[in-house]
């Protein structure tokens, strides 16, 4: 993947996680998230034309009238324009032109895919992932990273302003790559999905313990219970899906485990085993229900024709090396050197 953030921000493949899960040092800021957020040219023409030959004029009459007008015309007039014209003019305009196109046009387009945190299209985006065809590259964003053009959250620019705003916002990032597509999700799309896997096992590199709403639904405050991932496996079905996917308040937090980047952790772990399977989550006879649902927006059959390209080859990663830092009375993701990761 290389570095997708160029010099400002880390991308890490996440392939690698599940040796160093337990030890990677990474600020949980989900609990606290969460409640928190219920050039210039100078025209010297006229200057030579008005200065250097009114002044000459009595010149010219009393004493040396060729040599002083020669003067005039070849040294201080027309060598002062050729230097505006060639130096000032052209060759800025040239540097421009070039630098300001080429850097737009040589991006990578990619698409994103983002799931709200529950049915509303005024809800945040729980999930974002932004897919890069020539990259062969998933890359999630994790819902808490700053974005200075909204001065918020990344996870609040689709219901600030839908599908347009989530773009610009998306963009506003130094990335080597321009987000062209937003599809969005409510989780009642994402579950009819599941619906279709029926099960599917996953590997767990070290067991997991959190607390999780009484159902899927229901914020946590209103009651929970303590659901467990053990070694070496899991054999997901129905709700352990949807645990599996968006459990993060750990029952004992400790380094990687029990922050955002853990559960991105194991979404990419479940997308892997699926694509390993080649099961087809979309096919032909879900074209009806995307045409008209309710729940999907920004999906159409070429972002569909996308989607099916992606393997289980693909990297999956994750932009990482951030802190907490408290902006606006929130606690937001920043990169650790800059404090930032925009243009």
């Amino acid at each position: 993947m290389g570095n997708i953030i160029n010099k400002k921000a880390n991308i890490t493949n996440t392939s690698n996680i599940a040796n160093t899960a337990d030890t990677t040092n990474t600020t949980n800021t989900t609990d606290t998230v969460d409640k928190a957020d219920t050039t210039n040219t100078t025209n010297t023409t006229d200057t030579v034309d008005k200065a250097d030959t009114t002044n000459t004029t009595d010149k010219v009459n009393k004493a040396d009238t060729t040599n002083t007008t020669d003067k005039v015309d070849k040294a201080d007039t027309t060598n002062t324009t050729d230097k505006v014209d060639k130096a000032d003019t052209t060759n800025t305009t040239d540097k421009v032109d070039k630098a300001d196109t080429t850097t737009i046009s040589d991006k990578a387009t990619a698409i994103s895919i983002v799931v709200m945190d529950r049915n509303a299209w005024t809800a945040n985006t729980d999930i974002i992932v932004i897919i890069i065809p020539n990259k062969k590259t998933l890359l999630w964003v994790p819902r808490d990273l700053y974005c200075e053009l909204i001065n918020n959250r990344i996870n609040k620019a689709y219901c600030k302003g839908r599908a347009e705003l989530f773009l610009k916002s998306i963009n506003s990032y130094d990335f080597d790559f321009n987000v062209t597509n937003c599809v969005c999700l409510f989780p009642s799309a994402i579950e009819k999905y599941i619906d279709k896997i029926k099960s599917i096992e996953v590997p767990v590199n070290i067991k997991r313990e959190f607390k999780y709403p009484l159902h899927r639904h229901k914020p946590i405050e209103e009651g929970f219970k303590i659901i467990t991932f053990n070694e070496p496996s899991e054999t997901l079905t129905g709700d352990r899906f949807h645990e599996w996917i968006g459990a993060r308040y750990a029952v004992n937090p400790k380094g990687f485990i029990g922050t955002d980047f853990d559960r991105i952790y194991r979404q990419q772990i479940l997308v892997k085993e699926i694509l390993k399977k080649n099961i087809d989550i979309i096919d032909n006879n879900d074209i009806d229900y995307i045409n008209n649902s309710q729940d999907i927006r920004g999906l159409d059959i070429n972002v569909i024709n996308i989607l099916k390209t992606v393997d289980s080859t693909w990297s999956f990663n994750t932009i990482d090396k951030l802190v907490s830092k408290r902006i606006n009375n929130k606690l937001v993701l920043v990169t650790k050197k800059s404090n930032k990761i925009h243009k």
